[in-house]
């Protein structure tokens, strides 16, 4: 049963979770079956066709996390009662939309476009393949990802319609250690990998493909000062994922990815949990 033959398929795994494993690599299920499914809670409660690993693709939040920015700020968190001195613990927190592993809504870039709370929720769960750039970035921390690697992929692999495209480039690697994650110059301009506006056009056109997704700062590489692949990408009603972990736990192709934004009113974007379902 296909992913993306059925709405009413993709509401009830958005409901469940578990709906989703089943209805990508399960063996068809019948509707009413998966209705049954989305009453289950626990993962762990329920007998899957096949076994399934999830990997959590998403950064933890911290005040040492990095920003775009490089300032201190975008993320603040107060202790507000402990269970000593109340007997319950809480806290709260201010957070930049676009910190940590987050996703960019178009309006991010285009005005007039949807905010993070008008997301399409059947697009929010996606067939994903991972693009590795790890030699290449490795060599060159500005390197764009082009056409030609994405043609170079193709000849093993089969990028599904619709699908997210996430970028291995290893940078994640970097994401706690003093200021190699920006990798900013002397001058303050940062040097990590990105995707190309031809590599983006190319899966655009070729793929209809749902969302872009990488493991640094930004869809743009470091140095980009005209954003131009997220004005591309933003555009065309699209959203794309940054500051992503984990992405060398996920297959080539056949991995599906939950991406959980927080539905914020008017939001340009939002901190997300980012989970792979994996066979």
């Amino acid at each position: 049963m296909s992913l993306y033959n059925s709405s009413k398929l993709v509401l009830v795994v958005l409901v469940s979770g578990i709906a989703l494993f089943i209805s990508t690599f399960g063996q068809g299920a019948a509707k009413a079956d998966l209705e049954k499914i989305a009453t289950v809670n626990s993962l762990s409660s329920i007998v899957l066709p096949v076994k399934a690993k999830v990997i959590d693709l998403t950064q933890t939040i911290s005040m040492n996390a990095p920003s775009y920015s490089g300032k201190a700020g975008d993320f603040k968190y107060e202790t507000l009662s402990t269970i000593d001195k109340d007997g319950y613990a809480a806290g709260a927190f201010y957070m930049h939309e676009h910190f940590g592993t987050h996703i960019d809504a178009p309006v991010h870039f285009c005005a007039g476009a949807a905010t993070i709370d008008k997301l399409n929720p059947n697009n929010l769960v996606l067939q994903a393949s991972v693009l590795d750039v790890r030699d290449e970035s490795q060599k060159n921390p500005d390197y764009l990802l082009t056409v030609e690697k994405i043609k170079e992929f193709e000849k093993t692999n089969t990028i599904a319609p619709h699908a997210a495209i996430l970028l291995l480039t290893g940078w994640s690697k970097r994401y706690l250690l003093d200021g190699q994650y920006r990798n900013a110059d002397s001058k303050g301009v940062m040097h990590y990998p990105g995707f190309s506006v031809e590599a983006a056009k190319y899966l655009i056109d070729r793929y209809k493909i749902s969302a872009l997704g990488i493991d640094t700062l930004s869809i743009d590489f470091g140095p980009s000062e005209d954003f131009l692949v997220h004005r591309l990408v933003l555009s065309q009603g699209l959203f794309m994922v940054e500051n992503l972990t984990n992405l060398d736990q996920l297959p080539a192709c056949g991995a599906v990815v939950v991406f959980a934004p927080l539905k914020i009113a008017g939001g340009t974007g939002s901190p997300a949990r980012v989970l792979a379902l994996t066979p």
